[in-house]
């Protein structure tokens, strides 16, 4: 009988294996999962599960959950995992340091399996952790890392961080599969993110207009929260004959929920960036997130513009950063 268990019956698994082919120990049933459900059903179960821990530990008191057609939504206002761990906490198995009694009461709610399984589970998965007033952003594909952003907190880590991101290949759905080399990194303050919205100014090429685009949904992919959510996004074009005004800054504030200063702030922010539209000959100008800080202010975290090619000839400075 020996002589059928050998070494070919021993099967070393990877972490994403490990799920994907073993779901009945993370889904609470037997299966492959491929049922749409299962990682909706890992998400909402082990994310309150491990926010009901926070609670017990003192770390957390409020759950905010959001479903739509295709996603789930879970912001849990626990201690939060620590920044450098995150990609670490939510896709390789037993990252908790479960093997000491101390590190386990200090860490439970926050290393579960559960965000690892519902990482492999899902078509896409996005984890934000927020700390200190400092946040970090990872998001993956069926369980594989995509992208992450790097929070430093000084000038010579920024140095080491950037070095490594320089001459490596970045595959975005803009990029295509191929992706392109990362030549240019691009800086800026950490910032405290209260809410995240979508901004954005493009050609409206059925009425050759250009035309505003926002939404609630904010780092999350525009074309997925139109599709699925149309009620989300609201879309309007301007009248080149009146150009823009007050009303529609103010319109745009109200779609995105705006309140107080954030008013006053969004219509001079539409006024800017029509103008930046019309000067630089833009395409489109995308702006994702547009944030609420704590502070309650309105701020660009990111952005992408594309420029009329035809046009470039009056862009030099434009002209000057094509890759």
């Amino acid at each position: 009988m020996a002589s059928n268990y050998t070494e070919a019956s021993i099967k070393t698994l990877s972490s994403l294996e490990h799920i994907r082919l073993r779901p009945g120990m993370y889904i609470g049933r037997l299966g492959n999962g491929a049922h749409a459900e299962d990682g909706i059903y890992v998400l909402l179960k082990e994310t309150i599960d491990n926010s009901i821990d926070e609670f017990m530990m003192g770390g957390g008191r409020k759950i905010e959950v959001e479903l739509t057609d295709r996603s789930v939504k879970v912001r849990d206002y626990g201690r939060g995992i620590p920044l450098g761990k995150l990609v670490d906490c939510v896709s390789i198995i037993n990252t908790g340091a479960k093997y000491d009694s101390e590190t386990f009461q200090k860490a439970v709610g926050l290393n579960g399996v559960g965000q690892k399984a519902v990482n492999a589970l899902s078509l896409t998965y996005r984890a934000q952790a927020i700390r200190d007033g400092e946040t970090k952003v990872v998001e993956f594909e069926q369980g594989k890392l995509k992208s992450q952003s790097r929070v430093t907190k000084s000038v010579e880590e920024a140095a080491e961080e950037a070095q490594k991101m320089l001459g490596r290949t970045l595959v975005t759905h803009q990029s295509g599969p191929a992706g392109k080399a990362v030549n240019r990194i691009y800086i800026e303050d950490g910032s405290d993110i209260a809410r995240e919205l979508y901004l954005a100014l493009l050609i409206d090429r059925k009425s050759s207009r250009i035309a505003f685009v926002c939404s609630t949904e904010g780092g999350m992919d525009i074309e997925e929260v139109a599709a699925k959510t149309p009620e989300k996004v609201l879309t309007f074009t301007i009248d080149p004959a009146s150009g823009i005004s007050g009303f529609h800054g103010r319109r745009v504030a109200f779609a995105l929920k705006l309140e107080g200063k954030q008013v006053r702030q969004c219509v001079e922010l539409i006024n800017r960036l029509y103008r930046l539209f019309v000067e630089k000959d833009c395409e489109m100008l995308e702006i994702n997130p547009l944030i609420v800080t704590t502070d309650g202010d309105l701020k660009c975290l990111d952005a992408k513009m594309g420029f009329d090619s035809n046009a470039l000839y009056r862009q030099k400075d434009i002209l000057a950063l094509r890759d």
